[in-house]
């Protein structure tokens, strides 16, 4: 129930440089970075990270701009503690019910976090520290990868309301996990605990608590001196995957090869195993 301001309203700058002074400290979204990796915390603590449109619109653009930097090799995503994201704030939604709903409007995939996070050329990863409900709960399975504190709980909270999930939770849970379980999840609300979410595929590692965003920056800091062009064509081909079939996933994976050899990284990973030592990458970026 989260969506962009009308043209007009805030916009974060879409160059880095103006990124990092509009999410600043004090801001609804922080930006830093930690080398060549990028950390986005949604900073409304006394809302639960609640998203308002702004904010949604917002954490989309940074995304798209922090893509666009080469030196940006990685991102994690987290919440200002003690929650990750308990949804939309409910108290900016519309008046719903009989004549007072509001009206229909079309979604806007440029104004989504979840599509400009399928984008990014990096991992992204998110840290969940704590509540991640209904659009908290999709920003997570958006992510690439998930790690969650021992106490964090995940939620499809919208049936609650009698509302429908959005966000792409739907087709997000599906993928993850099957079409019987996300549907048994989306109908009954109920909460799915850190150790349930690891079970489920929800997130790929719990972390010791307290320590997940920490947990998250090691993991970050390893995939970012990674070779960057095979791990964005790798990305790539994983989103596609799901939508293909065999026949086609083979195509693409020649692809997306011919393309792999093509580039540093590769020429580095083959002189460094012929001369029996680690592999320096340079960190080229892969073509999208």
């Amino acid at each position: 129930m989260t969506a962009g301001p009308p043209p007009g309203e805030w916009a974060p700058p879409t160059d880095v440089d103006g990124i990092h002074a509009a999410t600043g400290t004090g801001h609804d979204l922080v930006l830093r970075r930690e080398g060549p990796v990028a950390v986005l915390t949604l900073n409304r603590a006394e809302k639960r990270n609640a998203l308002t449109g702004e904010m949604s619109w917002g954490l989309a653009r940074v995304l798209r701009a922090l893509s666009e930097d080469p030196s940006v090799r990685a991102c994690v995503i987290t919440g200002a503690p003690p929650a990750f994201c308990a949804g939309g704030d409910v108290g900016t939604f519309p008046v719903s019910g009989g004549a007072q709903a509001p009206p229909y409007r079309p979604a806007r995939a440029e104004i989504y976090p979840p599509v400009a996070i399928r984008d990014a050329p990096f991992p992204v990863i998110a840290a969940v520290n704590g509540v991640a409900a209904g659009a908290g709960f999709a920003l997570a399975l958006a992510c690439d990868l998930a790690i969650a504190d021992p106490g964090a709980r995940f939620g499809a909270l919208q049936v609650r309301r009698g509302l429908v999930a959005d966000w792409g939770l739907t087709w997000l849970l599906v993928r993850a996990v099957g079409r019987g379980r996300a549907l048994e999840l989306l109908w009954s609300g109920d909460w799915v605990d850190a150790p349930g979410a690891r079970a489920l595929g929800l997130v790929n590692r719990v972390s010791a608590s307290g320590t997940t965003l920490d947990e998250a920056l090691c993991w970050a800091a390893e995939l970012a001196a990674g070779p960057s062009a095979a791990m964005t064509l790798m990305k790539r081909a994983a989103h596609r995957a799901v939508e293909m079939s065999l026949e086609e996933a083979l195509e693409t994976d020649s692809l997306m090869q011919a393309r792999a050899f093509g580039t540093a990284d590769a020429a580095e990973g083959a002189r460094a195993f012929m001369e029996k030592r680690s592999p320096q990458f340079n960190q080229e970026k892969g073509d999208t």
